[in-house]
């Protein structure tokens, strides 16, 4: 209920209502597709915690989190296969580490994409 009270509000009619403490995130004046386009494009591609009402560290802690999870999972995988005898553990996590790699697919062409399959958002 608190969010929507924060987003479902007539103050955001008023140009110096600001949906966060920093003031990035706003509900732009009305105007055309291209103008909503423009906003949409000034906008972090990552949100920051404060549009969703928290404070900045609770992406620190998101962070930590996923790491400690990535981290621990390694972990457990070097400690059930270790039986060769020649392998230390950094030779382990290093072969693990490749075969993570060696899954990751290469990036995305976003640019050639964009050019190949034009989309309008009229």
């Amino acid at each position: 209920m608190c969010l929507l009270e924060t987003y479902f509000t007539e103050q955001i009619f008023d140009k110096d209502y600001k949906f966060s403490p920093s003031g990035l995130y706003f509900a732009p004046e009305m105007g055309s597709m291209e103008s909503y386009k423009e906003y949409i494009m000034t906008m972090p591609q990552f949100s920051e915690p404060e549009v969703f009402g928290m404070h900045a560290n609770a992406a620190i802690t998101k962070e930590i989190n996923e790491t400690n999870d990535t981290l621990g999972a390694i972990l457990s995988t070097m400690n059930a296969g270790g039986s060769g005898g020649s392998s230390d553990m950094d030779t382990i996590a290093t072969n693990l580490a490749n075969s993570i790699l060696s899954d990751v697919p290469a990036p995305y062409d976003v640019k050639t994409a964009e050019i190949q399959y034009p989309v309008s958002y009229e």
